[in-house]
């Protein structure tokens, strides 16, 4: 099932909605509904102290594992999509080759296939 996931392709209006746009909203949503929550719940006369603030901080790294996952998958799609090896999303660990890899997602063209009959 894990593998499936990793499988398939995608063009380049569906990378820009499941690889960057959704996944862009649906991380500023979940970390101000995190962060929100957060305070009003430890809103009280007590001043947060530092266990608080690490539970905020970890809380609002998990909200956006989901996130980030969607865009990892949708950009490996996207590789696989374009012919290139789905391997140089580690390349988008170093700075700024993560928004070159971007555009180039966004504005490289697809490879044609045949479509195939099962």
């Amino acid at each position: 099932m894990i593998v499936e996931m990793f499988q398939g392709y995608t063009g380049r209006l569906g990378y820009l909605m499941k690889g960057v746009i959704i996944p862009f909203i649906l991380s500023w949503c979940m970390l101000i509904l995190t962060v929100g929550a957060t305070f009003v719940f430890l809103s009280s006369d007590n001043m947060i102290n530092g266990k608080e603030w690490a539970a905020i901080i970890i809380l609002c790294i998990l909200t956006l594992f989901i996130p980030f996952m969607m865009m990892v998958l949708s950009t490996i799609k996207r590789l696989r999509d374009m012919g290139v090896t789905p391997w140089l999303i580690f390349a988008s660990l170093i700075p700024f080759v993560d928004f070159i890899i971007l555009l180039c997602c966004l504005i490289i063209p697809g490879k044609k296939r045949e479509i195939q009959n099962a």
